[in-house]
């Protein structure tokens, strides 16, 4: 029967053929089911079980029914229609699985977008699609309008509006054979390939393979896969349909501690690839159970790594079929790492490469032949592509099994198999490589080269390891009439002028249309392309041959100038200034490389300016954002002395009525219940210690903050008490009480004495009691106890600035560290005076200025009152900004402001650090200094975003040495002034609460209390971290309603996001 079966390497054994059958003996059992259909029982069994545990919230099944039911509704009302094709574009978050469910429920299909690739490329996928519809967050919704005609957003926000008319679910009846989704890949020809998953082929794939790949209620899955890689949708319909948890990180956390994000969310399942596993350490990953490894090649390191310490899972699979095609379940001490198994939900056969009609022989090499109920049904408006790759039943199935179906896929991977029935992986047959698990076709990359170098004789593009560290995309140009080498080092030349040129060129446009996987990172020029005996392109020389350079090589061969490193003494101790404060080696900073680009902001310039001033050299924080690099700053600081004058030393004090100071001293110490020569010192309190005591004064908001810290298992107790005296006595803020010296005045009083650290037993007692607020009584308490510290402070006695240094103080006092006095007098006396030059500068500033403020009182004597709360997040882009993160959210600030006055002259308030008064030690001055400024920003609509936010870090730089005057002794320099002193938007800036603090106190602690009442109509509080935004907001309903909040916030977000994407915009784009 099987004699006259054509086969690559003699004839086929009747053994071989029936062992053959054997293997593939059972193909799973179709599933004609809907996945969504699947999911929706699972929400309906278990509505209490998490369905979502994000960054940005969390869903249970029973809420994921519902906000997916009711978002499928909006979607029927926007004309959405079953067979459309619709894209979705979020940054990770919970929602992006609400819109899947949505689409597939009235019987459309989606794609995943990755936001991050290149517009070109995202604009390929959608003309591809033919989307009329694109789903989006909010802050992606400008990019979304470039990618469909019609944008809809998706958040929280999304269901506070009145609600459409509820979709008929027996009206959308979806079948099995619908397609569900459509993943695209890299293709050869310059476009990518994009396949279909029908809803049977899914489910089919999940019911067969959920098992042996360990997922099951109690899994609770890391959704770590770009949304550009098969994988992300499988971790979110896998997930639910077996009814686990998937869990969420940031772009940022995704990115930087991968095991502390898999501890934090109690992961205990993930799929990876090998080369990300490798960088995360086994040990720190205390709940991980099971580690599925796909993507690349598997390799002995992976499996000694993890092995001994997780359920180790291997899976292969192309796109093309669902799910995953084989799964190796165990690694046992003899498996070979490249084995793919033998469990899987497709048969497997192995072919001649040149020909699917023959098979080969037990054991011999051959190309991976897939058949089965879960392979795609083809690629999408791709009828070429589509025959080339998903075939009709070969020749010889009719002789081997007659009764097999007709879905074939022809892989293009190599395989062989071994006597037990498992398949070895041997490598690719074509020009398809995998780069950090991603499918990258060289041929497109080649394809698109052409275009720049099209006089040239020959372009390779591989995947080359350079000097044993990661692999890296290289693209080899041969741009001359090949000659035959005589040596190795002839291989490459150094680029020409045109060369570098088009180069330059290329690798711009690349960025513009590929994901940047697929963008090379070395453009080389050579001299021929190595050939094999059979006048093949001989790929492996070329390889061997860029990965023994050197790097200052490579920088040579492709016309990058080297580094510029220091020559002179003072460009070499602003090396290693930046360095300290930046917290970068060295050898990082260049002479031409930018402070912000380097992570540089207003507040690291602060410290520099310190650090520079104890190293001799006198600078300013202008000075830094003006002549931004290590060169320039070279040649315009200065050496200083002591000697030298300081901004505080020209404050003298002025002679004081001795009999006024004595009985301030004489009242002091009644209101303190302490002796007159336990008063140390008596001065005024600034601007914003007076609001703070009229506020604690006249309301029952709670201005103490109570912040409790996980002690390392080694902090003595005894120490950390001798470190808080210590702190105690250097700082006289610690010391400080606030007095009454008349109707509504105060005074700040310095006792010689401090308050002692409480007993440990008073840990509990500070829950209890909360607020500290009183006249003469002290405004901060300590108590610690093996492993705990809980530290209670007033408002008035701190700001976020100084918070963290008064723990510095304590943190070297522990260590036996001498504390430098601290001058908080000195401080207090510039604040109450305004020179003539700060005069000036600020009656310049609000000149012309119409009074204008947002939003506005009902009435001019009305006063707001809080009774509103809100919180909104939005991602925090990645960017190497010359901008600060300040520069840009006052822009952003200015712009919603903008659109909601329809008025371009914008004044809101700020809550400053005021770190730039000349003051000698202001940065290391662990007192309040924050102040509140009054901050105008006009917008002319002919420039670019890039130039307003130039405009606006200017004028804030400007600022810098007249903040202290705070709005108080501002509003009196004009009448321009005192209007715009009366603003009712107030935006605060938070430093990231994550990395506050430092020494013994770096564990982990929280904060609680200080919960600020606010007087004015809508308060923005920042808190920024590596990967997001929170907003804090505090409004008056009175002054502005709820809608009117939630729609600001989100015009503010999409602002925020425009600076960062697009600051060649115009002003005009963004406000109406």
């Amino acid at each position: 029967m099987f004699s006259s079966v054509t086969l690559t390497e003699g004839a086929l054994s009747h053994s071989e053929s029936e062992q053959l059958i054997n293997w593939n003996a059972i193909i799973p059992q179709r599933v004609d089911r809907c996945i969504h259909h699947i999911i929706q029982e699972r929400c309906e069994s278990q509505p209490n079980a998490p369905a979502v545990c994000s960054w940005d919230g969390s869903l249970t099944y029973g809420e994921l029914e519902l906000f997916s039911f009711l978002f499928a509704s909006q979607l029927v009302a926007v004309g959405v229609k079953p067979g459309d094709y619709v894209p979705l574009c979020f940054d990770k978050c919970r929602w992006t699985v609400v819109a899947m469910l949505a689409v597939m429920k009235i019987g459309s299909a989606f794609t995943l977008l990755d936001p991050q690739h290149p517009l070109e490329r995202l604009s390929t996928i959608c003309s591809q699609l033919s989307a009329t519809t694109i789903i989006v967050s909010p802050y992606r919704r400008d990019l979304g309008t470039k990618l469909a005609p019609t944008v809809i957003e998706l958040d929280e926000f999304s269901f506070l509006g009145a609600p459409v008319e509820l979709m008929d679910n027996s009206s959308y009846l979806v079948g099995a054979d619908n397609i569900a989704f459509v993943l695209f890949t890299s293709g050869s020809t310059g476009q990518p390939k994009a396949v279909v998953i029908s809803h049977s082929a899914f489910a089919t794939g999940t019911a067969c393979l959920s098992a042996s790949m360990q997922l099951e209620r109690t899994s609770r899955v890391l959704q770590f896969a770009s949304y550009a890689f098969d994988v992300s949708t499988s971790d979110h319909l896998l997930t639910l349909l077996v009814g686990g948890c998937i869990c969420v990180p940031s772009e940022s956390e995704r990115q930087t501690d991968l095991s502390e994000v898999m501890s934090n969310l109690q992961v205990n399942w993930v799929c990876l690839t090998p080369s990300v596993a490798r960088i995360v350490p086994p040990e720190r990953c205390p709940t991980l159970k099971t580690l599925v490894l796909g993507g690349e090649a598997i390799s002995k390191v992976d499996i000694d790594m993890w092995g001994p310490h997780v359920q180790l899972i291997g899976i292969y699979g192309p796109s093309e079929c669902a799910v995953a095609s084989r799964v190796q379940p165990e690694f046992g001490p003899s498996t070979k790492p490249v084995n793919i198994g033998k469990k899987g939900c497709v048969a497997c056969w192995v072919v001649d490469p040149q020909d699917h009609n023959r098979l080969v022989p037990i054991g011999a090499e051959g190309e991976l032949l897939l058949q089965g109920p879960t392979i795609s049904c083809g690629y999408l408006n791709d009828p070429e592509r589509t025959a080339v790759a998903f075939v009709s039943k070969p020749q010889w199935a009719t002789y081997v099994r007659p009764e097999l179906g007709t879905r074939w896929y022809k892989t293009g991977d190599l395989v062989r198999y071994e006597d037990d029935g498992s398949l070895l992986y041997c490598g690719r047959k074509d020009m398809q490589v995998k780069l950090r698990g991603q499918r990258v076709e060289l041929g497109e990359i080649e394809h698109l080269l052409w275009q720049y170098f099209n006089g040239a004789s020959g372009i390779l593009a591989d995947v080359a390891t350079l000097m044993g560290r990661t692999p890296v995309l290289v693209a080899f140009i041969c741009c001359s009439v090949e000659k035959q080498r005589t040596s190795p080092c002839e291989l490459f030349l150094q680029p020409t002028p045109e060369f570098h040129e088009n180069a330059k060129a290329a690798l711009y446009s690349l960025h513009q249309s590929l994901p940047s996987y697929m963008v090379p990172s070395f453009i080389m020029n050579i001299t021929c392309i190595p050939r094999s005996p059979t006048g093949k392109a001989d790929r492996r020389s070329l390889r061997e041959a860029i990965g023994k350079l050197s790097v200052a090589q490579l920088r040579e061969y492709c016309g990058q100038p080297p580094k510029i490193f220091p020559t002179s003494e003072k460009e070499q101790t602003l090396q290693q200034l930046w360095a300290d404060v930046l917290l970068l080696p060295p050898e990082n900073i260049g002479c031409c490389d930018s402070w912000t680009s380097l992570g540089g902001d207003s507040l690291s310039a602060m410290k520099l300016v310190s650090y520079a001033r104890e190293r001799g050299f006198r600078l300013s924080v202008l000075d830094i954002f003006r002549h931004p690099t290590v060169a320039e700053l070279a040649s315009l600081v200065r050496r200083t002395t002591d000697s030298q004058p300081d901004g505080a030393d020209h404050c003298r004090q002025a002679k004081s009525d001795m009999t006024i100071l004595e009985r301030m001293r004489q009242v002091a110490a009644e209101q303190c219940s302490v002796g007159q020569e336990m008063v140390e010192d008596i001065y005024p309190c600034t601007e914003a210690q007076m609001w703070l005591i009229r506020m604690a004064s006249q309301s029952s908001a709670n201005y103490t903050l109570l912040l409790q810290f996980d002690l390392p298992d080694d902090v003595d107790c005894n120490r950390l008490s001798r470190g808080w005296d210590a702190a105690v006595k250097a700082n006289p803020i610690l010391r400080t009480r606030i007095i009454r010296s008349g109707e509504n005045e105060y005074l700040q009083a310095v006792l010689r004495d401090g308050p002692p650290s409480d007993s440990p037993d008073s840990i509990s007692e500070f829950k209890a009691e909360r607020d500290i607020w009183g006249f003469g009584q002290p405004l901060v308490r300590i108590a610690a106890s093996e492993g705990r510290c809980a530290v209670m402070m007033h408002h008035v006695l701190f700001d976020y600035y100084s918070l963290p240094l008064v723990f510095q103080q304590i943190d070297h006092g522990y260590r036996g560290h001498s504390i430098p006095l601290q001058r908080f007098r000195s401080y207090v006396q510039h604040t109450l005076q305004m020179d003539a030059q700060a005069r000036d500068h600020w009656k310049n500033q609000f000149a012309g200025f119409s009074g204008k403020v947002y939003p506005c009182l009902p009435h001019q004597a009305y006063c707001p009152i809080e009774n509103s709360r809100w919180q909104y997040k939005f991602p925090r882009p990645y960017t190497n900004s010359e901008f600060t993160l300040s520069t840009r959210l006052r822009l952003a600030l200015a712009i919603t402001m903008a659109n909601s006055m329809g008025h371009d002259d914008i004044v809101f308030g700020a809550i400053v650090t005021g770190r730039g008064t000349p003051v000698r030690g202001i940065a290391e001055l662990a007192g309040p200094t924050a102040t509140f400024v009054p901050v105008r920003i006009t917008l002319e609509k002919g420039v670019t975003l890039y130039r307003a936010m130039k405009l606006v870090q200017d004028q804030a730089l400007e600022d810098l040495r007249f903040e202290h005057a705070g709005s108080s002794l501002i509003s009196q320099v004009s009448t321009q002034a005192a209007l715009a002193c009366r603003y009712q938007t107030i935006l605060i800036v938070q430093p990231d609460a994550s990395s506050m603090f430092n020494g013994i106190f770096s564990q982990s602690h929280s904060l609680s209390g200080s919960e600020m009442l606010a007087n004015f109509g809508l308060v923005l509080t920042c808190h920024p971290s590596r990967d997001n935004i929170q907003i804090d907001v505090k409004s008056d309903s009175n002054v502005i309603e709820k809608d009117e909040v939630l729609m600001f916030l989100q015009t503010f977000a999409n602002a925020f996001h425009s600076l960062t994407e697009w600051p060649q915009k115009l002003i005009s784009e963004v406000i109406g």
